[in-house]
């Protein structure tokens, strides 16, 4: 069992996709509205509604934590991005403390990242894989 958190700065791809209405898209982009997602029952469920880039990148961060602390075995975390690999550095840089081994960072396919748009970022917590060659 896994969690899905991501951050988009921008409605217009969740707005074209159809995941959000024209005028929820126009009222958000007017309000500089940067909501962070997640996923639940293999749908996109909005979490929250911040309105700056930088606040909602460190709220992202927050609710990680948050979800890593409420596990019952050690995580391991996978930082996904599109067009932004510094600010997904970043991020992994900042969750490292609480990441149990090494963080994974890669680009979102770009199936997913057309949906999502420019400068996505998505953290995947999930349980720790067991070294391989253990087995």
């Amino acid at each position: 069992a896994g969690r899905v958190l991501f951050y988009v700065p921008s409605l217009d791809q969740l707005r074209r996709g159809g995941r959000i209405s024209p005028a929820s898209g126009y009222l958000g982009s007017l309000l500089s509205i940067k909501p962070i997602l997640g996923i639940k029952d293999g749908a996109v469920v909005g979490l929250e509604k911040i309105r700056t880039a930088a606040k909602a990148k460190a709220r992202l961060q927050q609710l990680v934590v948050r979800g890593i602390e409420d596990l019952d075995y050690p995580p391991q975390l996978a930082v996904h991005y599109f067009g932004n690999e510094s600010e997904a550095q970043e991020l992994a840089d900042e969750l490292a403390a609480h990441a149990s081994g090494e963080i994974l960072l890669t680009p979102l396919p770009s199936v997913l990242a057309a949906h999502a748009g420019l400068g996505v970022l998505a953290v995947v917590i999930g349980p720790a894989m067991a070294d391989s060659q253990e087995a």
